[in-house]
């Protein structure tokens, strides 16, 4: 195998790539660091270091799917194994990629930094049988990996719908001191789970389906973060009276900001920034730039509305 270790360090999927070829001997390609300004430059470098082993969030592989569509049309399709993981992955996506990508074996992988990463995993050979007789509207997220153990609970107890609960080996201990507290299960062999927050529904052949938060937690290029931490961060803006943001996951992240502005009397004129301000596309645009130096880019919202 040939690896790509393109995932930041501070994101848990980097151990794959990292830790795995270093323990198997195996070569491991490390793209340019400014690889980021143009996500498409990887598919290039798949092709020129016949990458075979890749993990990868879905709206990345959506980046680089038509450049790689390309590629593989002039000549040999080198990769064997494709993960996807950290975020919702779609049907339609799925589609692409096996149409682009016959020969690659495709598994999906769900999990929580709090359970070392990954704790499901679905071989999506399988998914056009679960087709047939299933309605689902994303890939599967699968069965617990070994030494793992996952129950979906409601406030009646166990079902075939519910959140998401682990435990086993792959739990965390807890955030810095504070150690994860014991609970109990009906059915469970393990008397300390983690109650992750997601819910997923349990499908006949008992692979598990994603269904989203009952929060307004959400994760864009595989980063988990609060809405409300945007919406707060927005509102200290000096034209910013009020703010809000959607978000919706659906193939491509839709995310998107509505701005209520103050009047001209109150936003701060003796400032620089806001000196050449004319307009209302104006502001978003010095909006969107202050954001950019207040959170991290996956935090940013594709689109910026004012109402």
């Amino acid at each position: 195998d040939v690896l790509l270790f393109k995932t930041s360090v501070s994101f848990v999927d980097h151990l794959q790539e990292f830790l795995s070829a270093v323990l198997t001997s195996t070569t491991l390609v490390i793209p340019p660091i400014d690889w980021r300004a143009n996500p498409t430059s990887l598919a290039n470098l798949i092709k020129t270091y016949r990458i075979s082993r890749m993990t990868i969030v879905p709206s990345l592989m959506e980046m680089i799917l038509p450049t790689m569509e390309k590629n593989i049309s002039c000549g040999y399709n080198s990769l064997k194994i494709l993960v996807f993981s950290g975020e919702i992955l779609s049907l339609v996506l799925w589609k692409r990629v096996r149409e682009i990508l016959p020969e690659t074996t495709v598994v999906n992988l769900y999990g929580t930094t709090e359970v070392s990463g990954d704790c499901t995993f679905f071989d999506c050979k399988d998914l056009p049988a679960i087709l047939e007789c299933e309605e689902i509207t994303s890939v599967p997220i699968g069965f617990p990996i070994a030494n793992c153990e996952v129950v979906l609970v409601t406030h009646a107890g166990m079902a075939d719908e519910g959140e998401i609960c682990v435990s086993g080996a792959c739990l965390f201990n807890g955030y810095l001191a504070e150690f994860l507290m014991s609970n109990h299960t009906e059915g469970s062999e393990s008397s300390t789970y983690y109650k992750t927050g997601d819910y997923a529904r349990r499908l006949k052949a008992g692979e598990l389906v994603f269904l989203g938060r009952k929060d307004r937690t959400v994760k864009n290029y595989g980063q988990r973060f609060s809405l409300e931490e945007v919406e707060s961060t927005l509102k200290e803006h000096p034209a910013v009276s009020d703010a809000a943001v959607t978000f919706q996951s659906k193939g491509s992240p839709d995310y998107k900001a509505y701005l209520v502005f103050k009047n001209k009397d109150g936003i701060v004129k003796d400032s620089l920034q806001y000196r050449e301000v004319n307009s209302s596309q104006d502001i978003m645009a010095s909006i969107r730039s202050w954001l950019i130096k207040k959170v991290p880019p996956a935090m940013i919202p594709s689109f910026f509305l004012s109402t």
